[in-house]
């Protein structure tokens, strides 16, 4: 340690008692506690929302980057939610509908009328099946 640094810590010792970091003229926070306890419980009920829709729900004056950081700092986390698995059907039947014409003759040069499902976790017709959503470290995802 410098000498320097010495001095002021004996100096701040001196003058609080104490030799921890006074709360100096700081950037002040953006969001008062209550629009933080305000955000983690939104983050709790819709935990598939995020951080910009939460902005945008309840008209904050900050940005999501923000709430996001808010929202990590109570203690949760964002993780990716998967819904279902894969199923392959090889036979065309009521799922012909389901299929674009484009998609359908595409697979069936690929593999004789092999067939996605709706629960594929492929995106055939630009729904996403992985959405990012608000939990605790070692909770069970909601489904």
């Amino acid at each position: 340690m410098y000498k320097l640094s010495i001095y002021y810590l004996c100096k701040g010792y001196e003058t609080t008692g104490s030799i921890e970091n006074k709360r100096g003229r700081d950037r002040k926070p953006k969001t008062s506690t209550r629009e933080d306890s305000v955000n983690v419980r939104f983050s709790q009920k819709k935990n598939d929302i995020s951080s910009r829709e939460i902005v945008k729900d309840l008209k904050f004056n900050a940005s999501a980057l923000t709430v996001c950081l808010i929202i990590k700092n109570s203690g949760s986390i964002s993780c990716v939610q998967r819904k279902g698995q894969i199923h392959l059907k090889t036979k065309h039947g009521n799922d012909l509908g389901l299929c674009k014409r484009a998609y359908f003759e595409c697979f069936t040069i690929l593999g004789q009328c092999v067939l996605w499902s709706y629960k594929s976790k492929y995106d055939l017709f630009g729904s996403e099946k992985r959405k990012r959503v608000w939990g605790r470290p070692g909770e069970a995802l909601k489904s």
